[in-house]
């Protein structure tokens, strides 16, 4: 019997019209003649636009083509990979390979090509995964769906992430197209070009995937090359991509529902390497105090669709600009809905959720975020099922669309305000409309305030370098900038020049002192009245990478009193502080104490210190905010 087996699959038709840039596909277009070959070593498949070549031994795409130009080569490559403990280092096609398989799926009216590889979960690597690379004919992209799976007979295991990577041919994509943060300064356009991977290979690296490129004449416009100041924010983001050379490669976010810690997430999109440009599609992802998964029992999910969508043309502008038609929930509706990929919810199945949530202040809730996510669980640890946002409207008003059927916890924060006001067990069933019962979020108080420092937002970016947090090196400024420490007094410092966007507890090996504030009362406190010191942090970070993972701890010490530790365990920690942000995970305390024992007229003290007492705990914080009050 021959080693080589041939499936070949046409469809009628004709390639949607195209001149320079593709333009969007009408649902009406004729297929290409469509094929797709497969032998003991490797799958081509192709719809007359884009063509691609599985290898069979090592899972990658060992060509992508535009045209019959070839946007991986010279180093390229494209594959799905994951981190987990229970494997390590796993590569879908290349790890456990007894255990993975490739099929060809062509239905005979000709309306997709699918190609897949499967890995069942095994002793080895306890995950399930099905990686689906689509093509559509008149389609200039390759549509990604990825399905992830555990049983309950394999071993636990925790995922830090999963994701596709493209990397592209470093002689054609020279520059990264990523939106600017939604605070701060506007940058990434003049900082578009990448540096090239010879320049990187001989830059000293600084931290990981972080570069010094002073004096090697890079075009790249800082100092500092690191693949986390190309980082974004999930609430707004749907589209981001490399270019040039008259060619456009693209990752359009418009599914995001699959992705893990809700709207205020960030995560990874595209950077230079010292051998190639990766185009990264983060669908599980940990690098800012994402959650990571915990799977243990029987768990499904399907992530996707995304679209890996390429054009051509020479302007930047416009290359993006057609690539964004791409990032819309409707723009192929149609052609999922035909699909009939295994676990995704068809439009006709999916809901819309409704109503309304004020503040019990009477303020607007203009600016605020409407979210649904995991049942019973903080949004920004959200990752067993899936997660959908809006904004409210002033008059607290919302509607969220193409909400899988599902039991979501739903959330409401809003700049502004400590917290979140949250409700569990919104059962939105198929194909309805689901009108939440009208709600009142009720802000927690304490009594009379005295003070607070900065406004909580969830982030550092209103303090000193806080605009500045897509840089490296922040913290090398800080000796020379805050020489005596952070010494902050109510009433004469302000928070954009007095505070710091991160408290570090070393720089460079040197341990920091402790962080202190100093208010006056004019007179001594009510016998028996309550202090509360509200704190909510963007982050509690380690220092840097390779840094011990252990429970850390921030004690506040009150006129020299220390009060109970706020204990961090290990698992809550990230990496955010270090990694060019002003934010990672989110956590709120209230710290309670007697004013009238701990309090005076005159000169009262807070000091923050961070892990005091440890030995083997290394961390930074990031405040978002304190408020401090008296009843």
């Amino acid at each position: 019997m021959s080693m080589r087996r041939i499936v070949m699959l046409l469809c009628t038709g004709l390639l949607v019209a195209f001149s320079g840039l593709f333009v969007r596909p009408a649902q009406s277009a004729a297929a290409a003649t469509s094929c797709a070959t497969e032998t003991t070593t490797a799958i081509t498949a192709t719809n007359g636009l884009v063509a691609f070549t599985l290898n069979k031994s090592s899972g990658s795409m060992t060509s992508l083509q535009l045209r019959g130009h070839e946007l991986i080569g010279h180093g390229g490559s494209a594959y799905w990979d994951m981190n987990d403990s229970a494997f390590g280092y796993f590569i879908l096609g290349s790890s456990d390979k007894a255990n993975t398989t490739y099929s060809v799926a062509c239905p005979a009216n000709g309306s997709s090509i699918d190609v897949s590889i499967t890995h069942k979960g095994s002793s080895a690597e306890p995950m399930g995964v099905v990686q689906h690379y689509v093509l559509q004919p008149g389609v200039p992209a390759v549509h990604l769906f990825t399905i992830v799976s555990h049983s309950s007979s394999l071993v636990s295991d925790s995922i830090a992430q999963f994701r596709f990577v493209m990397r592209g041919d470093p002689t054609l994509f020279t520059h990264a197209s990523v939106e600017d943060d939604p605070l701060g300064s506007t940058w990434r356009q003049s900082a578009s070009t990448f540096p090239t991977p010879q320049q990187l290979a001989k830059a000293p690296a600084v931290q990981d995937a972080t570069y010094d490129l002073q004096g090697l004449n890079s075009q790249y416009p800082k100092r500092y090359y690191t693949k986390y100041d190309w980082s974004a924010y999930y609430r707004d983001h749907v589209l981001h991509g490399f270019y040039g050379n008259g060619y456009g490669a693209w990752l359009t976010m418009d599914h995001n529902e699959s992705f893990n810690g809700g709207p205020t997430h960030q995560d990874l999109t595209v950077h230079q390497t010292n051998s190639a440009p990766a185009l990264l599609n983060m669908e599980q992802g940990a690098h800012f105090g994402g959650p990571a998964i915990v799977a243990t029992g029987n768990w499904t999910k399907t992530y996707g669709p995304y679209l890996l969508y390429f054009n051509t043309g020479t302007d930047s502008t416009t290359l993006r600009n057609d690539a964004l038609q791409y990032a819309a929930i409707k723009w192929d509706q149609a052609f999922y809905d035909a699909l009939g990929m295994t676990g995704y919810a068809t439009s006709s199945q999916r809901s819309t959720v409704t109503e309304k949530v004020t503040l019990s202040t009477g303020d607007s809730m203009s600016g605020s975020t409407v979210v649904l996510s995991d049942n019973g669980t903080d949004f920004t640890q959200t990752w067993k099922g899936y997660q959908y946002w809006t904004s409210a409207n002033a008059d607290g008003t919302f509607s969220i669309a193409n909400v899988r059927a599902g039991t979501y916890r739903l959330s409401v924060y809003r700049p502004g305000y400590f917290g979140d006001f949250h409700v569990d067990n919104i059962k939105v069933s198929a194909a309805t409309t689901y009108q939440v019962p009208a709600q009142v979020w009720t802000p927690k108080t304490f009594g009379q305030q005295l003070w607070q420092i900065g406004e909580p937002d969830r982030t550092s970016f209103e303090y000193m370098n806080g605009a500045n947090f897509r840089n490296y090196g922040n913290q090398l400024q800080f000796a020379q900038q805050f020489p005596n420490g952070i010494n902050f007094v109510v009433g004469q410092s302000h928070s954009a020049t007095d505070w710091n966007y991160v408290q570090y507890q070393q720089i460079n090996g040197v341990k920091q002192p402790d962080w202190k504030v100093q208010f006056n009362m004019t007179s001594a406190p009510t016998i028996g009245s309550t202090a509360t010191l509200t704190i909510a942090l963007a982050g509690w970070s380690l220092i840097a990478p390779g840094a011990s993972t252990v429970s850390g701890s921030l004690t506040v010490i009150v006129n020299g009193v220390k009060q109970p530790a706020w204990v961090f365990p290990a698992n809550t920690t990230d990496a955010a502080s270090y990694r060019s942000a002003c934010s990672g995970g989110y956590h709120l305390n209230y710290v309670q104490f007697s004013a009238s024992s701990l309090l005076k007229a005159g000169t009262n003290t807070l000091a923050f210190r961070i892990n005091d007492g440890s030995t083997t705990a290394l961390n930074n914080v990031m405040y978002d905010a304190l408020r401090f009050e008296i009843q």
